[in-house]
């Protein structure tokens, strides 16, 4: 079927007549009498010219020139034929396109049919495909380019980011495990079957640096529909933990999960990995990454004016804890956390000096010295919402005389007057550690801990490698949603006027051809 986009050019045909009228050999305009018949004919005879004739056939060529050339000026056409342009392929590239559950991975049968159907798309809609790779982020890819699954869980709207913007002469051909929530319109391809799968679904690391002590967590999930044994594992590159603890196994009920916990202690930095045992569907999900960092190597010194033994006692234990070493108070340039007990020390000197001092004068340049100590008070107050002291009972606290504190946020009051000030990256007591008996409760090696480690809070965090699937992708119970099918595509008008304009070409020449002296 034709048509045409102009056809009132086509009025222009019925002037073909003119053709046939100009092609009429001229008639005699009068008739002469001759006695020379006989001599005319016989001359005509031997020159072998033939009489004139009407040229029916040169003149029919040229009509048809004429005819297909103005056919070829009202722009005759194929018509479109209905239906969608274009098609715009969603890749879905989340880590649970890699689980195999049987015959391969579901990625590899996603490619191959990818390839195949574009390979038997019309050549028009194949030239304007475009490739969406969704995993966290939505980009446009080569079909040659997909790459690999991502190591990522659900991170984005499958959905959303297939019908936004979507033109109305596109198509839409999603390709999916059927895990994300699909488009409702559009073509359908879905791979992979029901599978069961352990997975881990949840990670956390309570890291307590610059102290030694580490504990990670994880949570184990059971995606399958009987009950499982697995044995959860901790390992870590040598030297990175003073020791790698036992594995600790896990009895599962179906579709169960259960919360699994390593405390352990480190001895220097790197990566630490919990591993499930895998050989089940999804490798992806089987195993979680940290990256520990290493413990500073603390050097701790004690300044006292006084024999007593219960500083430099507590002062060795943090040592001991922390793997490092009492270093001399008289290089404090070394020190990187100091105990102090009584005396007077100049205020600039601990401006950012980490540290916990016990009734320590902080005086100034020309500032006159602090006063001798006061009786204290028999009730102590302090803040229990406060980091430092969350947790720790100071209700037995006594303390015999009090100095002042100085400057800084307060910690521990007695009748209003601060004891316990922080200030920086040091904590100070207005009180020297023989007039109390700080050092007989147990929240006394609790407090020193927490000084110490809040005076290196800045300076490392755990990294955690990226990968961590949501459960929604490790559990592959479910079957796919049915395949949708592709539409049948459109096509475009197909411009005839070439075609015509060679036929009124082809009449030209084949009249030249024809052409007969008369």
């Amino acid at each position: 079927m034709i048509e045409f986009s102009h056809p009132a050019r086509l009025l222009l045909a019925p002037a073909v007549a003119l053709i046939f009228l100009l092609a009429l050999p001229p008639r005699p305009h009068r008739e002469v009498l001759t006695a020379y018949l006989p001599q005319w004919l016989h001359a005509l005879l031997r020159s072998r010219r033939r009489p004139l004739r009407y040229p029916w056939l040169r003149t029919l060529l040229a009509a048809v020139a004429f005819l297909a050339a103005v056919a070829a000026f009202a722009g005759p056409r194929v018509p479109p034929v209905p239906g969608p342009q274009r098609l715009r392929v969603v890749v879905d590239a989340s880590a649970s396109l890699a689980a195999d559950t049987g015959g391969g991975s579901a990625w590899s049968a996603l490619r191959a049919a990818l390839a195949g159907g574009l390979a038997g798309l019309p050549a028009h809609v194949r030239a304007s495909v475009e490739v969406l790779r969704c995993d966290r982020l939505v980009r446009a890819v080569a079909p040659d380019a997909l790459g690999e699954p991502a190591h990522t869980g659900l991170g984005m709207d499958l959905a959303r980011a297939a019908v936004g913007a979507l033109p109305e002469d596109t198509a839409l051909w999603t390709l999916t495990d059927g895990r994300a929530p699909v488009p409702a319109v559009g073509a359908l391809a879905c791979f992979g079957a029901p599978a069961d799968n352990l997975a881990l679904v949840a990670f956390a690391v309570h890291d307590a640096w610059p102290l030694p002590d580490v504990e990670l967590s994880v949570e184990v999930a059971n995606f399958t529909a009987r009950e499982r044994v697995v044995d959860v594992r901790l390992a870590a590159a040598p030297g990175v933990l003073a020791s790698v603890p036992e594995p600790v196994r896990c009895k599962l009920a179906p579709g169960a999960r259960e919360a699994v916990a390593f405390a352990v202690r480190r001895a220097g930095g790197g990566e630490v990995v919990v591993a499930l045992p895998g050989g089940d569907a999804l490798a992806a999900d089987d195993e979680v990454r940290c990256v520990l960092p290493p413990p500073p190597a603390p050097r701790i010194a004690v300044l006292s004016d006084s024999d007593a033994p219960v500083l430099r006692v507590a002062a060795r234990a943090l040592a001991e804890e922390t793997g490092g070493d009492l270093v001399s108070a008289t290089d404090d340039a070394r020190a990187s956390f100091v105990l102090v007990e009584g005396g007077a020390q100049p205020a600039a000197a601990w401006a950012d000096l980490p540290g916990l001092t016990f009734g320590t004068a902080l005086v100034a340049a020309g500032e006159a010295p602090a006063p001798p100590p006061s009786p204290a008070g028999a009730h102590v107050e302090w803040d229990r919402t406060e980091p430092l002291l969350r947790g720790l009972d100071l209700s037995e606290l006594r303390v015999a005389r009090l100095s002042s504190a100085g400057e800084g946020r307060p910690l521990v009051w007695n009748g209003g007057q601060p004891v316990v000030v922080a200030r920086g990256r040091a904590v100070h007591c207005a009180f020297r550690l023989a007039d109390s008996n700080l050092w007989l409760l147990p929240a006394f090696p609790q407090l020193l801990r927490r000084c110490y480690r809040a005076a290196h809070a800045e300076t490392a965090r755990v990294v955690v490698a990226p990968g961590l699937l949501d459960p929604e992708e490790s559990d592959l119970r479910a079957a796919p949603p049915p395949d949708r099918p592709l539409p049948a595509f459109g096509a475009p008008p197909k411009d005839l006027s070439p075609w015509f304009l060679l036929a009124a070409l082809g009449a030209l020449l084949a009249r030249v051809w024809w052409t007969r002296a008369p």
